[in-house]
């Protein structure tokens, strides 16, 4: 799928920010682009002084973000996992339904909670629902016999399942090289070993781009949405799209796992 992705850790920022951001990168799009970056589906997962909260909108009726806009207050969050999407044609029948949105979350286990979006596609996600289904519950399952899934929806089940096992060092690492395929994932994890935010890319997607300084972390699968958030940041990472890297032989690849209220 080639969707898009925002995320901030730091002092805090407006939601309404966030969701201009969204609103812009759902519908950017390069000239060697077929398709802008959203449109079908928007979601956001956000810790604030309340607590934490998961608000998604598939693309039943009007604009995604727009949706997300009318069932969130303005608050000052403190961690934004945010998402646009755009599906591929195999997932074409779950556009209309929020349950098809990111962010996906996985509370099956008892040690370990985690929320993630996704842009690209796991190509082994059948296999990892297989080997996960007896023990977890997911919600875009549906259908007849042995039904479907998103294919992300595999990624916070799998990591929690790996950190649980492992620990989140190991686990968050095994995960990472379990998924196959050309991705970008960001998610965050609750475990008895702390808090986690985790970003890794690996192959050609829509792009990412990372910042950090000034106490405060911003990742992106596009610049341009961003305006003036990172014009104080330091660059960690840019990783450009894939018409840009296709033919090159680059097949980039970054991981980061940082420890909430660690920077």
């Amino acid at each position: 799928m080639d969707c898009g992705i925002f995320v901030y850790y730091g002092r805090g920022i407006k939601l309404s920010r966030v969701l201009e951001i969204l609103y812009e990168m759902q519908r950017h799009k390069y000239p060697d682009e077929k398709s802008p970056l959203g449109g079908h589906g928007a979601g956001i997962f956000w810790i604030d002084s309340s607590g934490e909260h998961l608000v998604k909108a598939g693309a039943s009726s009007g604009d995604p973000v727009e949706r997300l806009a009318r069932s969130i207050a303005d608050t000052r969050a403190v961690l934004v996992l945010g998402h646009v999407r755009r599906t591929s044609r195999r997932f074409r029948e779950t556009i209309a339904h929020d349950w098809g949105a990111h962010p996906f979350s996985c509370n099956c286990l008892d040690g370990v909670k985690a929320y993630a979006v996704h842009n690209g596609f796991v190509r082994n996600f059948a296999e990892i629902f297989e080997r996960l289904r007896g023990f977890h519950a997911f919600g875009s399952l549906h259908g007849e016999g042995n039904g479907r899934i998103v294919d992300s929806e595999v990624i916070p089940h799998l990591l929690s399942e790996d950190v649980e096992r492992l620990g989140v060092q190991e686990g968050c690492s095994r995960a990472v090289e379990e998924i196959e395929g050309n991705n970008t994932i960001a998610a965050y994890l609750e475990s008895r070993e702390g808090r986690y935010l985790l970003l890794a890319h690996r192959g050609l997607t829509r792009g990412l781009y990372v910042f950090w300084g000034r106490g405060e972390l911003v990742a992106s699968s596009r610049l341009e949405p961003l305006g003036d958030l990172v014009e104080d940041l330091d660059s960690l990472v840019s990783i450009p799209r894939r018409t840009v890297l296709r033919g090159s032989g680059i097949s980039p690849e970054f991981t980061l796992l940082l420890r909430v209220g660690e920077f």
